[in-house]
């Protein structure tokens, strides 16, 4: 493993022990076995260390959206739900997440990303619900609606599900089942 990934995994295990505002660029240099001046060789600020950990993370654990519009739209959306679910509790990702999720309202750099994840998440559901559209079989009464209520309620489920375990699968099926009852038209 090389050093720029030792210090991300260092920053990971750290903020999630002590939480991100509480470690120190002295912590993490210490837990890689570094001066700190050296992480500034690999990264100018703790910001810029904590916008790396989360895209670094983030794109190990991506897989690319297929939006097969074979299956029923209520099928499809609870298993990208279980998928999306899979990726925020695999190892790392968990760990990022509730770094994130815990540290978005005192540390700037974590709620820009907290924003980011939403949006992008925002972004994804539309593009799902216009190519379900799309097919004739399904209509949106309000598509921007539609996407903003599945979007943020889906992603505040899922943190709910990484952070408290009593919330599960069929919190998120109810959920996905009374989203398509009042918000989308079958045909």
């Amino acid at each position: 493993m090389d050093t720029k990934q030792k210090i991300i995994d260092a920053l990971v295990e750290t903020a999630y022990e002590k939480g991100l505002s509480n470690t120190s660029l002295s912590d993490i240099a210490k837990k890689v076995g570094i001066n700190k001046a050296s992480l500034y060789y690999y990264f100018p600020s703790k910001d810029a260390l904590v916008t790396e950990m989360y895209h670094s993370i983030r794109n190990r654990s991506k897989t690319p959206l297929d939006i097969d519009t074979s299956k029923p739209l209520e099928e499809f959306l609870k298993n990208s739900f279980s998928s999306y679910y899979n990726l925020c509790t695999s190892s790392k990702m968990k760990e990022v997440f509730t770094i994130i999720e815990t540290e978005k309202f005192i540390n700037s750099e974590a709620c820009s990303l907290y924003q980011e994840e939403t949006k992008t998440m925002l972004g994804i559901t539309r593009k799902i619900f216009e190519a379900y559209e799309k097919t004739g079989r399904y209509h949106f009464q309000d598509l921007d609606f539609a996407t903003n209520t599945y979007a943020l309620t889906a992603h505040e489920l899922i943190i709910l599900m990484v952070m408290d375990k009593k919330y599960g699968e069929q919190e998120a099926e109810k959920f996905i089942t009374a989203f398509i009852q009042t918000n989308v038209e079958e045909k």
